[in-house]
C-alpha cells in the first residue's frame, strides 16, 4: 500500500496490485494561535499496529509542526493525527515531545514509525519513535559506532527491521546496523570502498542470504558484494533511473531478470 499526500494535507490510500484507493476523510480542526506564525510543514507516515507478532491495522500518522517568530530564537509546536483503517477515522493523539525538522523522514519498521533528527550537520543522540499500537512516543538509543565521526547516518527497514546506514568519507567506510527483537543492534554490513560518494546518500532496502546488499542512490540501485570493493550499479532495461523504491515481502523474486 502506498500513502499519497498534497502541500495542503489531503491523503489517499492506493494498492498498486489491485489498482483501487481510498480518499482519506479531511481532517477539519482549528488552528489558534498567540504567536505569529511564520511556517507550516507536514509530515506523514504509513505503518501498521500489531497484536502480537500480527499486523492488526493499517495506520497513516500525519505530523502538523508549527514554527513561530520570536525574539531571540524560533519556538516550535506540533499536532499529531493518526487515522485508522479498521475504523475509518482520524484521531489526534498528544504532541510529539521531540524537536521535528522539515528534513525527517518517517520511516515504518515493527509496528512503529522511526526518524532521526538532524539540525544543520549534528545529529540526534537518539532515534525518535511512535509506537502505532499504543500511540506512545519512544526513544531508541544507537548503537555504537566507534571510532571517528559518522558523517551521515540514514533510518531505513531492512528485511523487516530497523536499520541504520552511516558512512565515514574520510576513510571511504559504510557500516550498516540492524535492530534486534531484543533492543540490540546487530553490525550486518561493513566495508571501506573508494566508491562511496560523500555527495550520494545510501539507502540500505534488501540483504541477500549470500550477505550481498542491495542500496538506492540517488537515482539507481546498486549492488554491493560484501566480498568486494566496489558497487555495482543495476541497471533494468528500459528504465533509465530510479527514483523512489519500496521492497513489499517477497518482490526482489524478479531480480533474476536484472542485468549489471
Amino acid at each position: 500500500m502506498v500513502c499519497l499526500t498534497s502541500l495542503d494535507g489531503e491523503a489517499l490510500i492506493f494498492n498498486p496490485f489491485i489498482r483501487s484507493h481510498v480518499p482519506l476523510p479531511s481532517l477539519n480542526f482549528e488552528e489558534r494561535f498567540d504567536l505569529e506564525l511564520k511556517e507550516t510543514f507536514i509530515r506523514c507516515g504509513l505503518g501498521y499496529s500489531l497484536e502480537g507478532k500480527v499486523r492488526e491495522d493499517v495506520k497513516i500518522v500525519k505530523l502538523y509542526v508549527y514554527k513561530f517568530l520570536r525574539e531571540d530564537e524560533d519556538e516550535y509546536m506540533n499536532q499529531v493525527f493518526v487515522f485508522s483503517m479498521k475504523s475509518y477515522s482520524w484521531t489526534q493523539i498528544n504532541g510529539c515531545p521531540y524537536r521535528v525538522t522539515s528534513n525527517i523522514r518517517l520511516i515504518q519498521a515493527g509496528g512503529a514509525l522511526h526518524w532521526i533528527l538532524q539540525v544543520d550537520e549534528d545529529f540526534s543522540d537518539t532515534i525518535k519513535a511512535l509506537d502505532l499500537t499504543t500511540l506512545a512516543f519512544y526513544e531508541v538509543e544507537k548503537p555504537s559506532f566507534g571510532d571517528g565521526l559518522m558523517d551521515q547516518q540514514v533510518l531505513g527497514e531492512l528485511n523487516e527491521s530497523l536499520s541504520i546506514c552511516c558512512a565515514h568519507y574520510p576513510s571511504s567506510t559504510m557500516k550498516i546496523w540492524v535492530l534486534k527483537s531484543n533492543a540490540d543492534w546487530e553490525m550486518v554490513f561493513s566495508v571501506q570502498s573508494a566508491s562511496v560518494d560523500r555527495e550520494i546518500v545510501y539507502r540500505p532496502v534488501y540483504r541477500f542470504e549470500n550477505r550481498q546488499m542491495l542500496f538506492h542512490s540517488k537515482d539507481e540501485l546498486v549492488l554491493h558484494d560484501v566480498d568486494g570493493t566496489t558497487l555495482k550499479t543495476i541497471q533494468f532495461p528500459g528504465l533509465s533511473s530510479i527514483y523512489e523504491f519500496v521492497v513489499i515481502d517477497d518482490s526482489l523474486l524478479l531480480l533474476g531478470s536484472i542485468r549489471e
